[in-house]
Order: C-alpha cells, then sequence, then structure tokens
C-alpha cells in the first residue's frame, strides 16, 4: 500500500511539473511575439517617417523622435552622453526655419479664459482648442504643427491651391561659384529690357507675385511702403543665414544686425543673393595695416557692399573670358567722359539692398518739431563712428584729419557712419575706385529696413543730402529714384529672442568664395577655421585682397600700387572730390574723414 501511494505521489508531481513546463513555453511564446510585434510596429513608424527627418541635426532628430514617443511641452533627449532639452515651439520653430526655409509666428486671438493660438504651415493653418492663458494654447498650437509637419514632405509643404489666400512661395536661389547667371547672355526684346514682357508674364501665369511692387496695406503718414519683394528679401536672408550657420556654429551668435545684398533678374523671375553680412563694430586704431590685411569697417552693410564687389570682380572676368555667362554687357558708343567700351549691368538686372536696421548715422536721426527746434541744426550732419564702440558722433568742419601722430598720442580711430557711406554709393556707385576702370556706376534699385523708421530721414540721409548736386561726369549723377521700403515680416519669438547684445565677430559670405568668413572686429583680421582664439589671417575683404583681384584683370602689367591704381581713375576721382566738396563747403554738413595715405601705399605684383 506505502508503494502504490509513493508512485501516486510521484505521478501528480510528475503531471504538475509538465503543466508548469507547458505554461513556461507558452508564455516565451507570447513575449516572442509581443517583441516580434514591438519590432514590426517600430519597423513601420521608421519607414512612416518623412524623408526630411534625415536631413536633421543630430540633436534636433533625437528630440524629434522623443516628441513622437511622447508629445510632451518638454522635449528631452540623450545626445553623445548629454541631455538636452527643449520646449516643443522652439522645436517647432529650428525646423520652420530650418528645413522648410519658412519662418512664422503664433496669432494669438479671443479672450481672458479662452484664448486661441494659430500658426501657418505654407497653405495649411494649424489651430489650438481654447485654454484659460496664452502659454497653453502655444504649447497645444506647437505639438499639432508638429504633428502636421510629419504628414508633409519639404516640396509639398510650399504647395498652394488656386483658392488659396496664402501669397506662394517664390523661389529664390544662390549664385553658385562661376555659374552661368544670364540666360543667353543675350539683351533682346521688351522682355530683356524690363517693358511689357514681365507684365505679361504676370499677367497671364501670376507666378511671380512674390516680385511684385504692390503696397500691402496703405501707408499711413511717416511710414515707409511695405511690398511682398521686401517681405521675402527679409524671410530669405534670415532663412540663409541660419542656413550658413549651421555650417559654421560660430556664426550663429553674430546677427545684431544682418545685411544681404539680392540680384533680381525680372526675365528668369528669379532672385538671388550675391552677398550677406553680420556686424556693427570697427576696429582699433592700433590695428590698422599698412600692407591692408586688416578690414576697417566691420558694419554689416559695409561688409555686404564689399562682398558684393568681390561677386563684380568675378562677372568682370566671366565678362572678358566668357561674354554670355556674365551678368555683365559692354556697353559701345555710350558716354562722353572716357565711359565708352566700359561694362554694365544687363538692363533685366537690379541689385537691392536689405538691412535689419536703419544704417548708423543721420538714418537713425529723428527731427523733433519745427525747423526753430534746436536739434535742426544736426539733422544731415555728417558722423563719425567710434572705435570698438556702438553708435556715432557728430563730426564738426574743424575736425583735424587723422594721422598716424594723433593715433601715437592717444586720438581714437574714427569711421564715417553707415548712413554717409550709403550716401556716398548713390552718388559714386557700388563698384569702387578700382572696378570704376572696367564698369559704369552700378547703382542700387532699392532699400529695405526690417525695422520701421521715417521715410523722410532715410530719404535725406541716402539722396536728399546732396540735393541739387550736379557731377561734371555725364556717367554718374545722384541715384535719387532709390526705393525705401520696410518690412512686414516679423521673425518668430524664439529667433528674436536670441538675438544676442553686441558681438566682437562679424560674418561674410559672398557667392563668388566658398563658405562662411569670420573676422575679429577689434582687429580686422579673419579668424583661422580650426583655432579661433589664436592667429589670425588676411580677409578676403581686405583692401589687398581687393587689389589681388584687380591685378588679376590685368595681367602684364607688373607691380601694381593701390594708390597709383586709385588714382588712374580719374572720373571716379573727379566726381568724388566734386561730391566731398560740395557737403563741406556748400552744405555746411562737416568734413569727410579719410584714413592717413600711409595705409594706402600697398603694392601687389
Amino acid at each position: 500500500k506505502r508503494a502504490r501511494v509513493v508512485d501516486e505521489e510521484a505521478k501528480e508531481e510528475g503531471e504538475k511539473k509538465k503543466k508548469e513546463e507547458e505554461e513556461k513555453g507558452g508564455g516565451e511564446k507570447k513575449v516572442k511575439e509581443e517583441e516580434e510585434e514591438m519590432k514590426e510596429g517600430k519597423e513601420e513608424e521608421k519607414s512612416e517617417e518623412p524623408g526630411w527627418i534625415g536631413e536633421l541635426t543630430a540633436v534636433n532628430k533625437a528630440l524629434l523622435r522623443s516628441f513622437i514617443n511622447n508629445e510632451i511641452d518638454e522635449v528631452r533627449a540623450m545626445v553623445e552622453g548629454k541631455e538636452h532639452l527643449k520646449s516643443a515651439s522652439s522645436l517647432l520653430f529650428e525646423l520652420l526655419v530650418g528645413l522648410f526655409k519658412c519662418p512664422s509666428r503664433f496669432v494669438v486671438g479671443g479672450s481672458t479664459g479662452a484664448f486661441r493660438c494659430s500658426l501657418s504651415l505654407g497653405a495649411t493653418i494649424v489651430s489650438s482648442c481654447p485654454h484659460k492663458n496664452k502659454k497653453v494654447a502655444k504649447a497645444e498650437c506647437a505639438r499639432r504643427a508638429i504633428r502636421a509637419l510629419l504628414s508633409m514632405s519639404v516640396n509639398s509643404f510650399w504647395t498652394v491651391k488656386v483658392e488659396a489666400t496664402v501669397v506662394p512661395k517664390v523661389e529664390v536661389t544662390v549664385v553658385p561659384r562661376g555659374d552661368t547667371v544670364a540666360a543667353n547672355g543675350v539683351e533682346k526684346g521688351a522682355k530683356e529690357e524690363g517693358e511689357n514682357g514681365l507684365e505679361s508674364e504676370l499677367k497671364s501665369s501670376g507666378a511671380c507675385a512674390g516680385f511684385s511692387c504692390e503696397v500691402q496695406r496703405p501707408r499711413s503718414t511717416g511710414q515707409m511702403a511695405q511690398t511682398r519683394l521686401s517681405n521675402m528679401m527679409q524671410e530669405q536672408a534670415y532663412a540663409l543665414f541660419y542656413k550658413l550657420a549651421e555650417t559654421c556654429p560660430a556664426a550663429a551668435n553674430t546677427h545684431r544686425v544682418l545685411a544681404a545684398m539680392f540680384l533680381m533678374d525680372r526675365s528668369a523671375e528669379k532672385l538671388h543673393c550675391v552677398s550677406l553680412a553680420t556686424g556693427n563694430k570697427c576696429i582699433k586704431a592700433c590695428s590698422l595695416s599698412f600692407e591692408g590685411q586688416a578690414v576697417h569697417d566691420c558694419h554689416a552693410e559695409i561688409l555686404t557692399r564689399r562682398g558684393l564687389m568681390r561677386w563684380l570682380y568675378t562677372q568682370v572676368q566671366l565678362a572678358q573670358k566668357s561674354p554670355d555667362n556674365s551678368a555683365l554687357v559692354r556697353s559701345a558708343g555710350e558716354g562722353e567722359g572716357g565711359g565708352a567700351g566700359k561694362l554694365r549691368l544687363r538692363k533685366r538686372f537690379s541689385l537691392h539692398l536689405f538691412i535689419s536696421t536703419a544704417p548708423c548715422g543721420d538714418g537713425r536721426v529723428y527731427q523733433f518739431g519745427g525747423k526753430k527746434s534746436k536739434d535742426y541744426r544736426n539733422v544731415g550732419r555728417l558722423r563719425h563712428k567710434i572705435e570698438d564702440g556702438e553708435g556715432t558722433v557728430l563730426g564738426e568742419k574743424d575736425d583735424e584729419q587723422l594721422s598716424i601722430d594723433s593715433f601715437m598720442m592717444g586720438q581714437r580711430l574714427r569711421t564715417m557712419s553707415c548712413s554717409d557711406k550709403v550716401l556716398k554709393w548713390n552718388v559714386m556707385g557700388l563698384q569702387g575706385s578700382l572696378l570704376s576702370h572696367f564698369l559704369h556706376p552700378v547703382y542700387l534699385s532699392s532699400l529695405t529696413l526690417a525695422h520701421f523708421t521715417r521715410e523722410s530721414c532715410i530719404a535725406r540721409a541716402c539722396f536728399g543730402r546732396v540735393e541739387g548736386f550736379k557731377p561734371s561726369q555725364p556717367e554718374y549723377t545722384v541715384n535719387s529714384s532709390l526705393g525705401l521700403f520696410g518690412s512686414t515680416f516679423v521673425l518668430p519669438s524664439s529667433m528674436s529672442h536670441s538675438r544676442p547684445k553686441s558681438c566682437s565677430v562679424s560674418a561674410n559670405w559672398n557667392a563668388t568664395d566658398e563658405g562662411v568668413e569670420l573676422i575679429d572686429t577689434r582687429t580686422g583680421r579673419a579668424l583661422q577655421a580650426k583655432d579661433m582664439g589664436l592667429g589670425a589671417a588676411t580677409s578676403r575683404l581686405s583692401k589687398i585682397s581687393m587689389l589681388s583681384r584687380f591685378a588679376s584683370l590685368t595681367p602684364g602689367s607688373g607691380k601694381i600700387e593701390y594708390s597709383d591704381a586709385k588714382r588712374c581713375s580719374t572720373s571716379y576721382l573727379l566726381t568724388q572730390h566734386e561730391f566731398l566738396r560740395f557737403l563741406e563747403d556748400e552744405k555746411k554738413l562737416g568734413k569727410w574723414q579719410k584714413k592717413p595715405n600711409d595705409f594706402s601705399q600697398l603694392e601687389i605684383e
């Protein structure tokens, strides 16, 4: 009996063990099945990700995937052992600017306790539900906008239906090095001259609505007109800057003042950015270079103009070797003062300058009250930038000319204000004395400012102060037809709040040279890319670099001295002498300050 009982107990234990093993085996199968399902789900999620996610930086890519999994306001992600934290709003605007090239902003409406927030994504408008405060409404709108972007591609983002009220995005391209600018290089027909051809195409297709200079809203007294072109220039200038900042992170915090030069091609209906720069300081007197290796003025609009000069040198070289591929064309039989046979911009091209703020100097001086007010006598006067500082000071008629001796005695370096230099460009042209050997004067067609100012002040600063001046040389004139515009485009709050107060580094880029160049505004030298804190190099915008480009256009001329090359441009120097004498003697606006001639005695072989 005992043996039977033992056998039965052994059988029962064996059956229990079998059941337990079967249960364990079934659990493992379920776990494996669940893991396989999870993998398939992740593969499906990966396959559903839009292609543009792969173009993001490692940090934004990790943050975006973290957002997809959690969809929370504060997104956290670990990248290379470091924790990164961003809000949904910041992540959204970085995607819009860096990838979709569409800076935008929140629009909040409603009343207390029921605030709604909306955002335009191309032709799509994303809105939030009513919330008690604006912050929560913006956060929800940002989350919905990111979700909407995940279902779009970069190409379909700008696809706009005919009935949509959103202005379509017009293609803005960057001119690559040595690329062809002019189509076939031959100017002929009304379309090439900008007459009838462009207007008829606009009416028939409407594809170039962004180039229309039609005022978007009524102009109030004293305000500058706003156009679609001016808004697009600001939008594309900042989009290009942030794109360049991705390749050169050190340039990201230099944009307190941003300027860009655009070339408008009316026949091809395109806008090309040829030069862009940032900066708002000048070098110290102790950093002046006898070899011409330092850039004296590092304000954004000045560097942008020097970048344009680099591009013009390339176009002159193209005109000599391959005329059909250049934006310049030779004028035959024009001019009486030695201007015949020089190059000029093709008639379908025009230059447009964008500045994020009014140029320093007279352009920022407002006239309060009538003519009897005390400050009226200072309106229109020439002003000087002070070394290693911001703002300008009033120039006096009895100011002494700058000299090396005065610098040794502690005198601070004085540089003419940006408003005064823009005034000179509107008389002498943008090309400068060296390029005047090859070019007719190149004038601006329009000036766009992001921050509004009084149109009367800008008009006075840019060309009003030389009203009545008539140059003796027929190829020069006063560019009083300069278009002055403002921009209604508003940067996202995440960008506008990040604008630095001041920076001792300026950045410049142009369509001729490769990459972004950083300049130390205290020394005027280019910073080395590998070690920004040690050593310096000659900037491509310096005098010696420009003289080198000039020498490349005159092969076989032997040794070239900078001062001699300037003196040979007789018509330019004569007009400049008449211009400065008109400001000082007739208008009584002060004396134009020049650097000592010791810093112009450089030469190159």
